[in-house]
């Protein structure tokens, strides 16, 4: 290879194999049927620094991708000719596509996920989601569900109920650092997330969510009256839940300094996205939902939210 590897996609139905490279090029190889050789085809002039993600899209024969150039391209895999493009605000990271709909979403370094509808040679913005308060590491997108998944450095996972049509985000919070990746198991509604705090973390999509309650004095409370987060190592809250305004005010000073020494991170409160509407019935304004850390189980107990 000319360059150090960055990235790759596998598409087992051709046998295709995209590898992104650190010069912004990306390099297409199809691979024989027993796997012992692989046969260079095209090199995509793609980017001007390292590409950060591609996807190869088999019924649309489109080769996607976003680089460290604040770039998202799309390219003919059939002619190799560049489509269109689209510059970013940051850092491009990652990407998901939704076939049907010909909607792509991109996660990058601002903490924000840009939707697109792309067309053959030109494409359109949709919205952007704004939830993180730090870069976007991991992207997974539901077609079934119509759910979007994304994994962040500012150690949280928020699920973006596009389908619901009721503007609902879920916050998913039971890492202590960076997510790394995450994947989606469509067989068995399964949300499967790493972080660089060395743990594995299932979640099930299926199990019912309750309503919000302050997790010190048990009464049912809003956003608005809730808007602070905290642990309660004596009650057994080892992650930050949430709190009602009034009980986070009673917990003492000491347990609060417990907490830092623990390394407790507060989780920040999250603006709402603006946009406009889509064929995907995209929200504008989502609400979001914070599910605590016994919704976790350890990968070999199996995950299940509360």
């Amino acid at each position: 290879m000319p360059a150090p590897c960055s990235c790759m996609s596998f598409n087992p139905e051709t046998r295709r194999l995209s590898v992104g490279l650190d010069n912004g090029t990306i390099s297409e190889f199809i691979l024989a049927e027993d796997y012992n050789k692989m046969t260079p085809t095209r090199t995509y002039s793609a980017h001007q620094s390292r590409v950060t993600m591609v996807l190869f899209i088999l019924e649309m024969e489109w080769m996607l991708s976003t680089g460290q150039d604040k770039l998202f391209t799309w390219h003919c895999s059939e002619t190799g000719e560049r489509l269109g493009n689209y510059r970013t605000t940051a850092c491009a990271s990652c990407l998901q596509f939704d076939v049907e709909t010909r909607h792509v979403f991109v996660g990058d370094h601002s903490g924000q996920v840009t939707i697109l509808k792309l067309e053959q040679d030109n494409c359109s913005l949709i919205t952007t989601f704004k939830g993180h308060t730090a870069g976007v590491t991991s992207l997974c997108w539901d077609p079934v569900q119509r759910l979007l998944f994304s994994g962040s450095s500012d150690h949280s996972i928020i699920i973006w109920d596009i389908g619901g049509r009721k503007g609902m985000a879920l916050e998913l919070q039971g890492h202590r650092d960076k997510i790394q990746s995450i994947a989606y198991a469509h067989h068995s509604r399964q949300l499967i997330s790493c972080s660089a705090d060395g743990g594995i973390v299932v979640w099930n999509m299926d199990v019912e969510r309750q309503e919000h309650h302050c997790r010190k004095c048990g009464k049912a409370v809003c956003g608005k009256c809730s808007s602070k987060s905290s642990t309660i190592p004596l009650m057994g809250f080892e992650f930050e839940v949430r709190v009602c305004d009034s009980c986070y005010d009673s917990i003492t000073d000491e347990q609060h300094n417990r907490d830092t020494e623990e390394g407790h991170i507060a989780l920040p409160s999250h603006s709402r996205p603006g946009g406009h509407s889509s064929t995907l019935e995209i929200s504008c304004h989502f609400s979001f939902r914070r599910m605590g850390p016994r919704a976790l189980q350890s990968l070999s107990h199996g995950g299940t939210p509360c």
